[in-house]
């Protein structure tokens, strides 16, 4: 700042902040790309501060990210209008490499600055590039900073060259806005800077997100510097990308149309019925162009008010509140109302395509959640619940009478009661549902959910991890067909005592490249997997030669008989310090041997509760038969557990695959604990609490914040503290 002199007034003067919002550089369809402004920084260190961002960038996007990082950055990248007042650069910020490389020492070639006697004669003059004031942009979701972009200018006689470069927050991957982002801001630095000649960008090897975001935007693969990259107590390659500008004038050379977010035509509005004019004013303002507002809201309408005449009388009539929320909600028993945590569209052809576990149904055919009617309090839940989160379900209806002669060989000496036949008839009712549609619809696979279920607002990016997981455990080898990364697949050695090998999932990241690409189905294909067993209340590790004693009474199949391969993910945020994590009615395995915050992918065996499950085409066949036909034996997840342990009576051992800790939980609310189940006795005590055990960011529990647009999301297992229902 400048100082002033005697004869001013030594009282300092504020400098009113910049407008907020800032003006966007880039209006898209997923995201806003804007100037920084320093309103920004809380949001910007609450979604940089994340280990599975910062362990993909350089030392100088630290972990932990702390608010004051966030300010020095910001402060290096307000434009000149809006910083002409700061004193200058943040010692800490991530720019104070870039503003070092300015220097006139750096404008040299690397030989020269080293050598003590350099030559005097002239270097040949460097072509003259000129590059925007401001270059580090903020990608944006409405007014919430989630992300930034930019580049690093070369120098020297790398001068006609940039990196690229970009991260996003966690809460907003899988919805296609970096890719969508990326492209645009490279056709926006290839207009802005006509005398650059190449876009490059660095990637740690195992990035995969990064290296499809670069290839999908046109970006080619250059090369690699091996081992040239030490973090996190791993040696990673750098992977070196480039886009060359006769390239992107080739792929993208059309100027892209950048529209500001347009509004809604007031003369067209005021033509609009009356329902349809409600369907404008919940939407808001919509990404489309003009002209597509009429066919936008036209299908949108044709989807959601049908029967029309009826709702378009009950709306003028009172416009009920319970209407509203049929509208949002849908007219059947699937839902299809997009909100805030919309997900890409599938972006393959191909179903085994690792991105279609981003679609509406999980990167699974069909979503069914079993409820029995007279719980409409657990249909709105979960109708609600599936709508903010961007999924598409289908209720099956749950049985409260099953008749004696409908049950198999068993069913009567297994002395069930009434509540018991219900679930075990409605489970195989979904899965019976789904074995129909195999030849019609072509349906390969299905989610099964209870629906008391609960999942953490980031399920799409851990079913992604869970994907990567499953297939380096079931696809075979690239080209060698019978040749598979876990020794013990399909099972071990007979007579041999063998120990469970641990797969990092971060070091064999790129399966494409190790395993056969799934072409059935993102978990692997479906002739490799019968179960995923994703929801439970406990599970156990199949067991090697040292198993704990504690297990070695367990009744399962002898522990040679089952895989014993595991992946592990290190470093989840998603999952609770050890003081937070519920065994239930698992073991204290994946405590006691692993570190915080890591979930684990095995063999499922001694499962317990079928609150979430997907199945396989051959997997619905071979449950129908074994828990439908063959015999009845137990209540439902005992008769699935003694399928996925292949006990000695068992026909051939299913491949069923879980995950530990779960990512689906009962979601306990609010209330009287009686009401928890129409299985279970749980007490007649009161619930003050509502909660989701090993389920961090809790879309039930988030409701209130969902539907009110926030991002601060409520975690009630919080690193550092106490158990909160302690206290209750």
């Amino acid at each position: 700042m400048n100082t002033e002199d005697s004869t001013s007034s030594t009282s300092a003067v504020t400098k009113p902040a910049p407008p907020f919002p800032p003006p966007p550089l880039l209006t898209l369809q997923t995201c806003i790309v804007r100037p920084y402004h320093p309103a920004d920084a809380s949001n910007i260190a609450r979604h940089a501060n994340n280990p599975r961002i910062a362990q993909w960038m350089t030392n100088m996007f630290p972990h932990p990210y702390t608010l004051e990082r966030a300010h020095g950055w910001i402060a290096m990248n307000l434009p000149k209008e809006a910083a002409k007042d700061d004193d200058g650069p943040h010692p800490d910020s991530d720019s104070a490499a870039a503003t070092a490389a300015t220097t006139t020492t750096d404008k040299l070639p690397l030989a020269q600055q080293l050598t003590p006697t350099a030559p005097t004669a002239p270097l040949p003059p460097q072509p003259e590039i000129t590059w925007p004031a401001t270059i580090h942009y903020a990608i944006c979701i409405g007014d919430e900073c989630v992300g930034g972009i930019g580049v690093k200018p070369g120098v020297g006689e790398h001068a006609r060259s940039a990196e690229l470069g970009y991260w996003l927050g966690e809460a907003a991957w899988g919805r296609g806005i970096m890719t969508e982002a990326a492209a645009a801001y490279a056709d926006w630095v290839f207009e802005t800077v006509p005398r650059l000649e190449r876009l490059g960008g660095c990637v740690y090897s195992g990035n995969v997100g990064s290296v499809r975001v670069l290839e999908k935007i046109g970006f080619r693969r250059e090369g690699s510097l091996r081992r040239s990259v030490w973090k996190g107590g791993v040696w990673r390659d750098l992977d070196l990308f480039g886009l060359l500008r006769d390239e992107w004038v080739e792929g993208r050379g059309e100027k892209r149309e950048i529209l500001p977010t347009p509004q809604v035509p007031t003369e067209w509005y005021s033509r609009l019925s009356p329902p349809k004019q409600l369907l404008v004013f919940i939407y808001g303002t919509l990404p489309f162009k003009p002209c597509k507002w009429r066919a936008a809201i036209n299908r949108t309408a044709d989807e959601m008010l049908t029967p029309s005449l009826h709702l378009r009388s009950a709306l003028a009539g009172a416009g009920s509140l319970a209407m509203l929320l049929f509208l949002f909600l849908g007219f059947n028993d699937t839902n299809t109302f997009p909100q805030p945590l919309k997900s890409a569209p599938v972006s393959s052809n191909n179903p085994g395509y690792l991105q279609d576990v981003f679609n509406r149904t999980l990167g699974f055919q069909k979503i069914f959640v079993i409820n029995l009617p007279s719980r409409t309090d657990h249909r709105d839940s979960m109708s609600l619940a599936a709508a903010l989160t961007d999924m598409e379900i289908e209720y099956v209806d749950g049985v409260t009478e099953v008749t004696e002669r409908a049950l198999p060989p068993g069913g009567k000496e297994a002395n069930l009661n009434r509540a018991a036949l219900g679930s075990w008839r409605a489970h195989l009712n979904a899965i019976r549902k789904h074995h129909q549609r195999i030849v019609e619809q072509n349906l390969t696979s299905a989610l099964i959910l209870e629906d008391d279920a609960d999942w953490d607002l980031r399920i799409k990016s851990q079913l992604r991890d869970f994907a990567r997981a499953s297939q380096m455990l079931v696809q075979p080898l690239s080209g060698k067909p019978d040749q598979f990364l876990d020794p013990t697949h399909p099972s071990p050695a007979a007579g041999q005592e063998q120990e469970p090998q641990n797969f990092m999932l971060d070091e064999y990241s790129d399966n494409g490249e190790l395993m056969a690409e799934p072409t059935t189905s993102p978990y692997g294909d479906i002739d490799r997997w019968d179960v995923l067993w994703l929801g439970h209340c406990g599970v156990r590790f199949p067991r090697g030669a040292s198993s704990p004693a504690s297990d070695a009474t367990a009744n399962t199949r002898p522990p040679s008989l089952l895989p014993l391969g595991r992946v592990v993910m290190a470093n989840d945020p998603t999952v609770p310090e050890p003081q937070h994590v519920d065994k239930q009615f698992g073991s204290d395995e994946l405590r006691q041997q692993y570190p915080a915050h890591t979930r684990v992918v095995s063999r499922a065996r001694q499962g317990t509760c079928t609150l979430g499950y997907a199945v396989s085409q051959p997997g619905a066949r071979r449950v129908l038969y074994e828990m439908g036909v063959r015999r009845l034996t137990g209540k439902l997840d005992s008769m699935l557990r003694a399928l996925c342990d292949g006990g000695e009576d068992v026909l051939r051992a299913p491949a069923c695959l879980t995950v530990q800790p779960q990512l689906f939980q009962h979601h306990r609310p609010v209330g009287a604990k009686l009401a928890f189940s129409d299985i279970s006795d749980h007490g007649d005590g009161y619930n003050s609490q509502a909660f989701t055990r090993n389920v961090r960011w809790s879309t039930r529990l988030n409701f209130p914040r969902l539907v009110d647009g926030r991002t601060d999301y409520v975690d009630l297992w919080r690193d550092g503290e106490e158990d909160p229902l302690d206290s209750f």
